[in-house]
């Protein structure tokens, strides 16, 4: 009886264990945001000719003033001026008259697997030509024997490029920045590059998508990386309205640490884009 005992008291230790260890990652990710912030705090003591602020807009600045030098200003502006061209001198083949190709779009996606964990994504873009906006919100949440903690992030594309003019595709590289809101760093916003691809076949929304947000600390890694993946079926498909629905999915990577999740996306599009 005594062995018996011990075994059920070593198993349910063990089984407690293994709960605390999966109710951590939430715990995890704030106390490597803090490292992250502090190590920062201290290395820009140090130093002041890195030329980035927190967000490192100084950074990104300086990397676009210096996209033309590098592969030669002929060439850059060629290209700056042939989008420019497609952008905003469409023809209209009706009327002759030329416009200025914008769309709009809301949506977001919700992931039910794991249950232990869970993702809430509601998004906003806003696209005139071959310039986008783009505002994400992720909510990261995660319950263990009832308790819920969660992790929410802002994501502001500030400077996206669409180089690709097509209502039936979509390719985009972005800048912007990152900020944890719940986050034990002082210093919670970061530069975010992504980059990402829409096709829309008939009735289809098949796209895909890559975060990655810039470290200011290399021992604790990324803030957050992710890769995301959807398949949509347009329920309402009229030339300047279109309504998708269908499967989403992403796995993400926040100072190391695996998040991933499978689920349901809707999203609401208006425009000629």
């Amino acid at each position: 009886m005594m062995k018996k005992t011990i075994l059920l008291f070593i198993s349910l230790l063990i089984a407690g264990a293994q709960l605390d260890a999966q109710a951590q990652k939430i715990g995890e990710i704030k106390d490597k945001s803090e490292k992250s912030g502090n190590r920062s705090n201290r290395s820009s003591s140090g130093s002041s000719g890195g030329g980035c602020g927190d967000a490192g807009a100084g950074c990104a600045g300086d990397a676009l003033g210096s996209m033309c030098s590098s592969i030669g200003s002929t060439v850059c502006s060629s290209f700056i001026n042939e989008i420019l061209a497609n952008s905003f001198a469409r023809r209209n083949a009706e009327t002759g008259g030329t416009y200025v190709p914008i769309s709009f779009e809301i949506g977001g996606d919700a992931t039910f697997v794991p249950s232990t964990e869970s993702l809430y994504r509601p998004r906003a873009r806003f696209r005139v030509g071959f310039l986008s906006f783009d505002y994400r919100y992720t909510y990261l949440t995660e319950t263990v024997l009832g308790n819920r903690t969660s992790f929410p992030t802002h994501e502001i594309q500030l400077l996206q490029i669409n180089p690709i003019i097509d209502p039936a595709y979509d390719f985009r590289i972005g800048w912007g920045l990152y900020h944890e809101q719940d986050s034990n760093s002082p210093n919670p916003t970061f530069s975010e590059l992504t980059a990402g691809f829409d096709a829309f076949p008939t009735r289809m929304k098949l796209g895909t998508e890559f975060r990655y947000v810039i470290a200011r600390n290399s021992t604790v890694g990324s803030p957050r990386w992710e890769i995301n993946a959807q398949a949509k079926y347009a329920l309402v498909d009229n030339p300047s309205t279109k309504i998708y629905f269908g499967f989403s999915g992403s796995y993400a990577e926040y100072y190391t640490i695996s998040i991933w999740g499978i689920g349901l996306g809707l999203s609401f599009k208006f425009g000629s884009l």
